[in-house]
């Protein structure tokens, strides 16, 4: 009995089961959990692809360091790195980039358990490692491949070295290395991870206590990592621009507001008082406050959120953790410094950033998960310890077991079996086909139109690059790519090839007879009805329906059709329009 409780005990035990469940977790989801590819993924995967086959991003720029252009945006680069390897090996597909992902994830699963385990021990490091691996919000986001998971990975190593740089100073270097990398990572980072380090730096005797040279040594490291960054951030560009693409700042609606009610107030008062009242500093920061306190609000957390095409609708956080959360605040009062001030400060500086651009976006907000879910296990274990009967400590464990397994049931339920169908539309799942069809036929067509549906045309042109692996070097070269900057910075590629990536569907006297044409279904009902001005060598031009590509649920996606011409006289059973009849038929 006493080597079994030894074996549940020891640190071999809890990894070993922490990395079986995430293995399970991700290797037999990796196909088809979410459906289909987002965006950002097929983005991430081909620059991949592009840098492992030309050593330059998509547009010709050689490894870049700063940020990558992706869609006209600006793309922190680490990810991207990371994945070369990974579509080296696996093959540009979604399996290799979704392994690029579960790694990512995995890094930070395994730092979770070893921070945890170093602060507290071997029993609460791999409860709470489960935990965190079946929560919600955490469970979602790392099943795709994203900045934010790589992000948050580099960010656990980082505060671990930090916190076993009490015993040997080389850990100090390490935490610098792997802190200034997760500003390559993810935007979030550049605010979290500044504003923890001040505060631990504060608080962590170790870290301004006795030697000079090593800490002197690490801050050098550090800022030496990420001066690139700062350089570029201070000329205008990288983090700046990604704040006024994304952030409150720049949002028109809200000035708008503010200049009616400034206006409404100069009718009745004066004019500097109503602007002492209104004015964006003041506006600016109401919203922030607003959007930081929602962060912690049960609304976003237990009830109702959702992310789409990554979570289904419900909640982000596990309600049985609720009573934990509460115990834990009480527990980290009476905590040492360390173990406190971390907690406290990872939470409080962890919705800043998003705070800035939403009131809760859960990529954005990924970073408060580990701290929200190590004080929830923590307060849980306090409130077991605390109990003294033996039969009423195991009646509790008991029931927070099975109102956590009956929450986990629900949830997974609504992930695998109603999310897909429900959802596919929001992961692009019907990409992944409508490519597959297109590449298989598209020898036989001259051109190939593909209208904004159910996406963003600025970005459909990713996922024919992907799925086609288009050698990039082709790309590069421009000779059959045309594409121009919108003014808001996004890049339209218009045309590869025989490959047109439109906003709308051209008239069809405009396209090349026998094209094909690819839209949603009411797109394609209005431009394929009989015009006037599609009659061409007297032969009227008309849309013949080919294939329907599907959501998982059976709504239609794309409609794909072919332009043909037909004889004037087969027109006039066909048409009610009296325009047509008056033109055509009664001649």
């Amino acid at each position: 009995m006493r080597k079994l409780k030894s074996i549940f005990y020891s640190d071999l035990f809890w990894l070993m089961t922490v990395l079986t469940v995430s293995l399970i977790g991700y290797l037999f989801t990796i196909h088809g959990f979410p459906p289909g590819l987002l965006n950002d993924e097929v983005d991430i995967g081909y620059e991949a692809n592009s840098i492992l086959l030309t050593a330059r991003d998509q547009w010709g720029n050689f490894l870049p360091l700063q940020y990558f252009s992706g869609f006209g945006g600006t793309r922190l680069p680490l990810l991207i790195y990371w994945t070369v390897a990974f579509i080296k090996f696996f093959g540009l597909n979604q399996e290799g980039l979704r392994l690029a992902g579960v790694a990512a994830a995995l890094l930070g699963i395994v730092g979770f358990f070893f921070l945890l385990k170093n602060l507290y021990d071997n029993l609460l490091a791999g409860l709470a490692t489960i935990v965190l691996i079946l929560t919600p919000w955490f469970w979602g986001l790392t099943r795709t491949t994203n900045e934010a998971v790589l992000a948050l990975s580099l960010t656990i190593w980082g505060i671990l070295f930090l916190y076993l740089s009490r015993k040997k100073d080389i850990f100090l270097i390490l935490a610098a290395i792997f802190l200034g990398l997760s500003f390559y990572a993810y935007y979030s980072s550049q605010i979290f991870t500044p504003l923890l380090m001040v505060l631990l730096f504060w608080k962590w005797p170790w870290l301004h206590k006795g030697k000079l040279f090593p800490k002197a040594a690490s801050l050098m490291v550090f800022l030496f990592i990420i001066s690139p960054l700062i350089l570029k951030t201070l000329t205008g560009g990288g983090s700046a621009v990604r704040l006024e693409q994304t952030g409150i700042f720049g949002n028109v609606s809200l000035v708008g507001e503010l200049n009616v009610r400034r206006f409404d107030c100069e009718q009745n008062a004066p004019a500097i008082w109503c602007r002492t009242i209104y004015n964006k500093p003041l506006l600016w920061l109401g919203e922030v406050s607003a959007n930081y306190l929602n962060h912690f609000s049960p609304t976003f957390l237990f009830t109702d959120n959702w992310f789409v095409g990554i979570l289904p609708p419900g909640r982000l956080f596990f309600l049985g953790l609720l009573p934990g959360l509460i115990a834990g605040f009480l527990v980290l009062v009476r905590e040492s410094q360390e173990k406190k001030w971390l907690w406290l400060g990872w939470l409080l500086a962890a919705p800043i950033a998003d705070s800035l651009t939403s009131n809760g976006q859960a990529m954005r907000a990924l970073l408060i998960v580990p701290p929200l879910v190590a004080i929830a296990v923590i307060g849980w274990r306090s409130i077991l310890n605390y109990l003294d009967n033996p039969k009423l400590k195991i009646l509790l464990i008991s029931g927070l077991a099975i109102f956590l397994l009956f929450e986990t049931a629900h949830f997974l339920s609504d992930y695998f079996w109603y999310f897909p169908l429900k959802n596919s539309m929001y992961s692009h799942y019907p990409y992944q086909p409508l490519m597959d069809y297109l590449l298989s036929v598209e020898k036989d067509y001259p051109q190939i139109y593909i209208s904004n549906a159910a996406n963003s045309s600025i970005k459909q042109y990713a996922f024919y690059v992907f799925y086609d692996k288009f050698d990039p070097h082709i790309f590069q070269n421009r000779s059959t790519v045309k594409w121009e900057r919108e003014n808001e910075g996004w890049i339209w590629v218009k045309q590869i090839g025989k490959w047109n990536f439109v906003k709308s569907l051209p008239p069809l006297y405009k396209i090349p007879r026998g094209s094909l044409l690819v839209s949603d279904p009411d797109e394609t009902s209005n431009t394929s009805k009989l015009r006037l001005e599609n009659i061409v060598e007297n032969q009227i031009l008309t849309l013949t329906p080919l294939k329907t590509i599907r959501y998982l649920n059976g709504d239609p996606a794309f409609v794909i059709s072919v332009v043909n011409p037909k004889p004037l006289g087969e027109i006039c059973n066909e048409t009610t329009s009296q325009e047509i009849i008056n033109a055509v038929c009664n001649k």
